[in-house]
């Protein structure tokens, strides 16, 4: 599973996360 704002289930509170975090 990776982390990304294109999964609802993590919601918005791991968007803005993921968004400052370098996931590739």
């Amino acid at each position: 599973m990776v982390p990304g704002s294109r999964n609802p289930m993590w919601g918005e509170e791991f968007n803005f996360s993921v968004d400052e975090l370098p996931v590739q």
